[in-house]
C-alpha cells in the first residue's frame, strides 16, 4: 500500500534536467566584499525545470518518484502527442521519466491541475473567456468524459484564495471523492465513481484538508473559524478560530494542530482538541536576517516533524547581489532544527519556494522554486 504525501500535485514540466548540487564553502563574494554571513548554496538534486506553474508535489512509489503534468495545447500538438493533459512521474534518483496516463481533454486556457493521491484521478482548473468575463470552471478530466463541476460567474472564484489556482478543492486519501467550494459558502462533496455531487454544509468559504481517515473535512468561513464537517452526514463542529498568525495546520488523529507564530517568531503548535501549547522555534534558531516563511511549509505524514522555509538578505549589507531561501526540518518534540537546502536567487527577481513535501519514508524533502515565472522541482535528504 502506497503512502503519499498530504499535499498532492505537480504540473507541467520540460524535460527532465540532470542533477544540480551547488554547494561550496565561505562566503559568497562581489566586487571583492565578502558576503561571509550567507550559507553556501546546495540546491539538493534538480528533478525538473522550467515549469510556469508547478507549485504543489505528490511523491510516488515509495518516496522514488515525483508525480507531474505536461500540458499539450492544440497550437503545439502533434500526431505523436496529441493535445491534452500527460501524467507522467519522474524517478528522482536516475532522472528518467515515465508516462501514467494521458491524453486527458481540457478546454480553455489550463491555470491548474490537481491529481488525487491514486495518480489517476485528475482536476482541471481553466480559464475561459465567457460572455460576463474571464472564468475558472473546475472539470473531473477523464478518463472517458470530461464532467464540470463549478461553472461560476465571471469573478465568483477571485476570492477563493486558499488553492494555488483560486480554486478550493481537496481530495480524499483514497482519491474516491473531493470536497470543493461550488459556490460563496456552499461546501459540496463529490464521488469520483459516479461522477456526481451533493451538498454537504453552508458556511464555508474555503475547504482545507481532509482527515486521514477520510471521514471528515476541514474548512473555514469568512467570518474566522474553522469547522470539521462529517461526510457522511454533513454534521460540523467547531475546530478552533482563524487568526492571521497561524501558519499550517495538521489534521490527524489527534485533531487539528495549528503551527502559529507570535512577536519576534516564537512559533508554537497549539492542539485545539486538548488546547496543549508545544513551543518549537524561537528567534534565535535562525540567522541574523532570516524571516521564516511557515505559509510554504508542511507536515510529515506522522505529525512529528515540519518543514519550512525561511529567507535571508544578506543581513547588513546594501546592494547584496542575491537574496536566499533555506529549506528547514524541524522536529517537534526534540525542536531539533536543520538546514537541508540553501538557494540563490537574484537580487532583482520574483522569487519565491512554492511548495514542500515530505517523501513519504520521511528522509528526503521535495521542494518548488520559482524566479521570474518559472519553477523548477528539487530533492533535498535529510541528514
Amino acid at each position: 500500500m502506497r503512502n503519499h504525501a498530504p499535499l498532492p500535485i505537480a504540473l507541467a514540466m520540460t524535460a527532465v534536467a540532470a542533477a544540480s548540487a551547488c554547494s561550496g564553502a565561505g562566503g559568497v563574494t562581489d566586487a571583492g566584499r565578502d558576503f561571509s554571513d550567507a550559507f553556501p548554496e546546495n540546491r539538493g538534486t534538480l528533478v525538473y525545470e522550467g515549469s510556469p506553474s508547478a507549485n504543489q508535489l505528490l511523491w510516488w512509489e515509495s518516496a522514488t518518484e515525483l508525480v507531474d503534468v505536461l500540458a499539450v495545447s492544440p497550437m503545439s500538438a502533434s500526431a505523436a502527442q496529441p493535445a491534452g493533459l500527460y501524467v507522467r512521474a519522474t524517478n528522482v534518483d536516475a532522472r528518467t521519466t515515465r508516462l501514467m496516463h494521458g491524453p486527458r481533454a481540457f478546454g480553455g486556457e489550463l491555470s491548474g491541475v490537481i491529481v488525487a493521491p491514486d495518480g489517476v484521478t485528475t482536476f482541471v482548473v481553466s480559464s475561459v473567456l465567457g460572455p460576463t468575463g474571464r472564468v475558472t470552471p473546475l472539470h473531473h478530466a477523464g478518463p472517458g468524459t470530461t464532467s464540470t463541476l463549478v461553472t461560476p460567474s465571471a469573478g465568483l472564484l477571485g476570492s477563493q484564495k486558499h488553492s494555488p489556482f483560486g480554486m478550493s478543492i481537496v481530495v480524499s486519501p483514497d482519491s474516491k471523492s473531493a470536497a470543493y467550494i461550488a459556490a460563496p459558502d456552499s461546501l459540496k462533496v463529490y464521488d469520483v465513481s459516479l461522477r456526481t455531487s451533493r451538498p454537504l454544509a453552508t458556511g464555508c468559504t474555503s475547504v482545507l484538508a481532509f482527515a486521514p481517515d477520510g471521514q471528515r473535512v476541514l474548512c473555514a468561513s469568512s467570518v474566522g473559524a474553522y469547522s470539521l464537517v462529517t461526510v457522511a452526514t454533513g454534521a460540523s463542529v467547531s475546530a478552533g478560530s482563524r487568526t492571521p498568525d497561524i501558519h499550517l495546520m495538521h489534521l490527524g488523529s489527534g485533531g487539528l494542530q495549528q503551527l502559529r507564530s507570535g512577536a519576534f517568531f516564537v512559533t508554537d503548535i497549539v492542539n485545539t482538541t486538548t488546547g496543549a501549547t508545544t513551543n518549537i522555534i524561537t528567534r534565535d534558531q535562525l540567522k541574523s536576517g532570516e524571516f521564516p516563511e511557515f505559509q510554504r511549509g508542511t507536515w510529515s505524514s506522522d505529525g512529528r516533524r515540519v518543514a519550512f522555509a525561511a529567507s535571508h538578505t544578506c543581513g547588513a549589507f546594501s546592494g547584496c547581489p542575491f537574496a536566499q531561501s533555506s529549506i528547514y526540518v524541524v522536529d517537534i518534540a526534540s525542536r531539533r532544527l536543520q538546514r537541508v537546502a540553501v538557494i540563490n536567487f537574484p537580487s532583482n527577481s520574483s522569487a519565491s519556494i512554492d511548495a514542500i513535501a515530505f517523501a513519504p519514508d520521511g528522509n528526503r524533502v521535495a521542494y518548488v522554486a520559482q524566479w521570474n515565472a518559472m519553477r523548477s522541482a528539487y530533492v533535498a535528504s535529510i541528514p
